[in-house]
């Protein structure tokens, strides 16, 4: 049961166990272990171990093997697309939501539609998807006409388009979190902000309350890990840096009706990110940020950070001088970093991988003891 507990935390509490650990396991296993059962003395001491050998894992970035590639959709407009539930993308193009026919397919077909006319003619600023299969459509739009749109993905049809539910709000990014969407944006006066909108279903009325105040001089990404909140800045101003990137208590967010100012929340290490967006997280809590700054950058790629130390690699499986975007599936725990149309998939070892090898290395260990 410890062992599960340990993994249940966050990656930064695991990142923090390695100065904690050596601590603690030569002195607290053995004064506790004359009071304790020999069993559960030794199931201490093993779980310890066991947090050592993980926690070392878990201070490093993951090993990104590629896997393959596919193609995203295509069509005569801006498209955007967010992974789905079960791990197929859903984009929407024009006023169509397609859904790709398989998982990394290169194939996409029509689910359903949305009223023409919804979001800008420069295209939508996002699509989420929830985990319960609700979307969330941003109309690209700016100022006091920007509104966000939820549509039930059940309530799709081909035959005719369906109504969203919609409320005003300057939108960029977005991430789901439960019911809950983060949305940053900026309102008439272009000053970036991070609300929160609760969807619930599509009769009751929308809300959007100001969580974050002052994100420099343009919006950012948005990215969510455990109970860490990710998001940034895209332009330089009010004294702010272009990709300076920033972490939220997600469970204070959640729960506020009041805005905290950006610069109060903690400087991610390691400097500025390119221009923090897009953003995205994996199981084991590395973040990702998606170069979007449009110049010629031999260095262009996807950056993966480790939050807890500031190191950081890049990602460019088509070279550099080119944006790309990232997104992670949690159904494949598979890392999809994309540019020119294509998908270049990654996979990323799961947290139990180093958990089951440290666990048969100590059984191992206990048997020739024995």
């Amino acid at each position: 049961m410890s062992a599960v507990l340990l993994f249940s935390r966050s990656h930064l509490f695991a990142r923090s166990l390695p100065p904690l650990v050596p601590t603690l396991a030569p002195t607290l296993a053995p004064t506790l272990a004359p009071t304790l059962a020999p069993t559960l003395a030794a199931t201490l001491a093993a779980t310890l171990a066991l947090a050592l050998a993980v926690s070392s894992a878990l201070a490093q970035l993951p090993t990104f093997t590629p896997t393959g590639t596919f193609a995203l959709p295509q069509g005569t407009t801006s498209i955007v697309w967010d992974v789905g539930p079960d791990g197929r993308l859903i984009a929407l193009s024009g006023n169509s939501i397609l859904q790709q026919t398989a998982r990394n397919a290169s194939t996409y077909a029509p689910i359903g539609s949305i009223p023409a006319g919804l979001v800008s003619s420069f295209g939508p600023s996002f699509i989420r998807v929830s985990p319960t299969g609700t979307i969330a459509i941003g109309d690209g739009n700016f100022g006091a006409g920007a509104r966000v749109h939820f549509v039930d993905q059940a309530a799709l049809s081909t035959a005719a388009p369906t109504s969203t539910a919609s409320l005003a709000l300057g939108n960029f990014s977005a991430r789901w979190s439960g019911q809950n969407l983060l949305v940053a944006g900026a309102g008439s006066d272009f000053v970036p902000f991070l609300s929160r909108v609760r969807y619930t279903d599509a009769t009751t009325p929308l809300t959007a309350i100001r969580v974050v105040s002052n994100i420099g001089g343009a919006s950012g990404g948005v990215a969510i890990t455990g109970n860490t909140v990710y998001t940034g800045v895209g332009f330089a101003g009010s004294g702010l840096v272009a990709g300076d990137v920033r972490a939220f208590n997600l469970t204070d967010l959640l729960s506020t009706n009041t805005s905290m100012n950006y610069t109060a929340a903690a400087v991610l290490p390691g400097g500025p990110a390119f221009s923090a967006s897009p953003l995205a997280t994996d199981r084991l809590g590395t973040l990702y940020v998606g170069d979007s700054r449009f110049s010629t950058d031999p260095a262009s790629g996807v950056l993966a950070i480790d939050p807890a130390t500031g190191q950081r690699l890049t990602l460019s499986p088509a070279g550099g001088n080119r944006n790309y975007a990232v997104a992670f599936s949690p159904s494949t725990d598979e890392l999809l970093v994309t540019t020119g149309g294509i998908a270049y998939r990654y996979s990323i070892p799961a947290p139990a991988t180093a958990a089951l090898l440290s666990l048969g290395l100590l059984t191992a260990a206990r048997r020739r003891r024995a």
